[in-house]
């Protein structure tokens, strides 16, 4: 398979590897109904809390859901969180030899609390986070990058989901996307909010956000065309071989490195949450 990026070429489902930062997400669900004599807060009666996974275990997830075989790579924390995490790459089939246990660092966990008042629709009252976002020391940061370039013969795609927790370090990454690249490998990107895109040089698609798009290049996005022309100054700059820029309402700007610059507009919905909308993107 070619880096070089064609549509033509996509493969149905196969194996992927995920790598990423991988995040616990736990809800709390209840009502919300006073606010609090001792505080301006409003008092929330929990009724029930469930565990998911996120960030990079999301995008592995919702892989699973496309009939593909999944391994992911990352790392957790020697914590209940941790294991948490493991239980459910099993429960969904997802391999997980490539998650790696640092017991110097917590499993990054992000518990929201969602209310229903009045009958309403639940919102999210409140989101509570534990994470470390240091980059990775280098043993492990070394560890990973062997671990996924003996896997790299054995997979059909890498998708990295880089939330900025500190697992995609520049030098975890070049490893990675430059072993990938000498495979042939499709390496396929959602990258974190940050200015640097160096880090992803080399890939063969990222798929920014409006404001990540934005971030990076400095340019004002307020139409297709903008998100287009921001696409190319990616393309040209990275070394990329094609650019999504989602446009939540407006849809999708996709621009490759052979000249194809198209939009692909959407039926806009009213929705609730837009959680996951990368994952699922990407």
């Amino acid at each position: 398979m070619s880096n070089t990026f064609d549509s033509s070429e996509l493969p149905g489902p196969r194996r992927v590897l995920v790598l990423g930062d991988i995040v616990l997400d736990q809800y709390t669900w209840g009502r919300a109904e006073r606010v609090s004599p001792e505080a301006p807060v409003l008092v929330m009666q929990a009724k029930t809390c469930d565990v998911r996974l996120g960030g990079a275990g999301a995008v592995a997830g919702l892989l699973r859901g496309l009939d593909a075989e999944v391994l992911l790579a990352g790392v957790v924390g020697d914590d209940p969180e941790g294991r948490i995490v493991r239980h459910l790459l099993d429960q969904a089939g997802i391999e997980g030899r490539l998650v790696q246990t640092d017991a110097h660092r917590p499993t990054t966990h992000k518990h929201r609390f969602l209310a229903t008042v009045e009958q309403r629709q639940p919102h999210q009252i409140l989101r509570v986070d534990h994470e470390w976002t240091h980059p990775l020391a280098m043993d492990t940061e070394q560890s990973l990058a062997g671990a996924i370039e003996n896997e790299l013969e054995n997979v059909d795609a890498v998708l990295i989901s880089d939330y900025a927790k500190g697992v995609c370090t520049p030098e975890l990454l070049a490893r990675v996307i430059g072993a990938a690249r000498e495979q042939g490998l499709l390496v396929l990107v959602d990258p974190a909010r940050s200015g640097d895109y160096e880090r992803y040089r080399g890939a063969t698609l990222v798929k920014p956000n409006r404001r990540e798009t934005e971030l990076v290049t400095g340019r004002a996005i307020h139409s297709p065309a903008d998100a287009l022309e921001a696409g190319r100054e990616l393309v040209r700059r990275y070394d990329f071989q094609a650019v999504v820029v989602t446009l939540d309402g407006d849809g999708m700007a996709l621009v490759t490195a052979d000249g194809l610059a198209e939009h692909v507009p959407t039926r806009p919905r009213q929705v609730a949450d837009i959680t996951g909308a990368g994952d699922m993107a990407l």
